[in-house]
This record gives C-alpha cells, structure tokens and sequence, in this order.
C-alpha cells in the first residue's frame, strides 16, 4: 500500500499519541512532513545513487555552446549520451563531464570552428561534443559543450531529479516509497513536538500534562528516530558504480 500525504499526516498524528484537533493542525502537519520529504529526496540525490532518474532532451543548434537546461526537476547531473533515434546506425556513446573551470583543459590547439571537423565521431551521428559541463547561474541550469558544435545535434542528458515538486503535489500522491515514512513521518512528529497539546494548555495541571507527555514521546521518538535514519543510511550507501563528482577517469572510455 502506498502512502499518501494524507496517510502521512494520520500517521504523524498517531505517532503523536492522537493530540487534540488543530494542535497541531494538519497545515503545520504537512508542512513538516514536505520538509522532511525533501530533506529525505535531496538526502538520496547527493548519494550519487540513480534515485528518481530523469531524462532529457538538449537541442543544439551550430555556433552555440551553452544552453538553459529547461526541465523543472533537473537536480544532479549523471551522464550525457549522444542521441540520435532517426538514424539507423547511430551508437551511442557517453560525452566525458568537466567542471566548467576546466573544460579547455589539456584540448589539442585547434580553432573552435575546426575542432567539431577534426574529430570525426564514431557514433554515425551529428553529436560532435568531446566534453560538456554543467554550472547554475542565477538558479538557472546551463550545460556548456566543447568543441563548438557547427551541426544540429541532439544529446540526452541523465539526471537525478531535485525535491523542488513536493509542495506542488496533491495530498493523494505518495511522495516517497513506504518503506521510508516511517522515517519521515517520525522527523515530523519531532518537529511538532513543542506545540503539540494532549489537554487544554489554559490550565496547569493540563500544561503541565502536556510538558510531560512531550519529554516522554521525545525520548521514544528519538529512539525511532535513530533506528529509521540507520536503515535509511544503510540502503543508500549501496554502491552502483562512479560517482558524478569523479568528472573524468582517464582509465576509463
């Protein structure tokens, strides 16, 4: 079963020993529980593991090396493949990723407009880039091709997408596998601790109820806490080969 943000704010509420209504409400609710999710999507995307893979497109036209990366879930950049599905001998091949700083780095001394002739791809396709990189400017993607390219072209770029979309989501969407509510659910009851209210806070003995009631689900919750973030931690350490920030491997390709 999988859970939505709506199944999320009941469980919240339930780790949260059934409070009384509006305390906390279900805004504030879901308000931690979206940063906890993208605290837990962002968590996964700088692992480097293909978590929430995305693909897309990048037109290239001639006499052009930069372009706005326009995918609104573009996060982590993972690799850049020549594409070209029209033609019946195209062969893919990777285009080697550099930090913009050093994409002109070590390049053999030809002229940019000579330099997509004199390097006569093997792939059968219009793709001529040896090298691209990615940088943001202004909360903007761009990614940035070497040589200049001076023929259409198209490459797909492979990236792990941001956690930009959750607050944009509808409360039916399951933001997360099941397995990882627990997690989330947990950090958001933590985080509604201090203004969460069994009894009615305008007497003493019910504050003072209250006061008890949340040193005693800190202590637990913090617990579970602990025991979710290792199993969480232990599933995305799993190795799935280079990471992005290892931009080039000369013993590679």
């Amino acid at each position: 079963m999988a859970f939505s943000f709506d199944d999320m704010i009941e469980k919240t509420r339930l780790l949260l020993g059934s409070p009384r209504a509006n305390a906390p409400d279900d805004q504030a609710t879901l308000n931690a529980l979206c940063s906890h999710v993208r605290t837990l999507l962002r968590h996964r995307r700088a692992t480097g593991n293909p978590w929430n893979l995305n693909d897309l497109i990048v037109q290239v036209i001639p006499n052009t090396d930069t372009f706005i990366i326009n995918a609104a879930d573009f996060g982590q950049p993972l690799a850049v493949i020549t594409y070209d599905p029209s033609n019946p001998v195209w062969v893919p091949r990777y285009v080697k990723i550099f930090e913009p700083q050093n994409l002109v780095l070590d390049i053999p001394a030809l002229p940019n407009q000579w330099a997509s002739y004199a390097y006569i791809p093997f792939d059968a396709s219009n793709c001529t880039a040896q090298r691209v990189a990615f940088y943001w400017r202004d909360n903007v993607a761009y990614i940035q091709f070497w040589p200049l390219p001076q023929l259409v072209a198209q490459y797909k770029v492979r990236y792990l997408q941001n956690a930009n979309n959750v607050n944009a989501q509808s409360l039916a969407t399951s933001p997360l596998p099941e397995e990882d509510t627990d997690l989330v659910c947990t950090r958001a009851a933590i985080t509604l601790l201090s203004t969460t209210d069994w009894m009615s806070p305008e007497t003493e003995s019910g504050r003072s109820y209250n006061a008890e009631k949340r040193k005693d689900l800190g202590m637990t919750l913090a617990n579970d806490e602990r025991l979710f973030s290792e199993m969480f931690n232990a599933a995305v350490r799993i190795t799935t080969g280079p990471r992005t920030y290892q931009r080039w491997n000369p013993t590679v390709g």
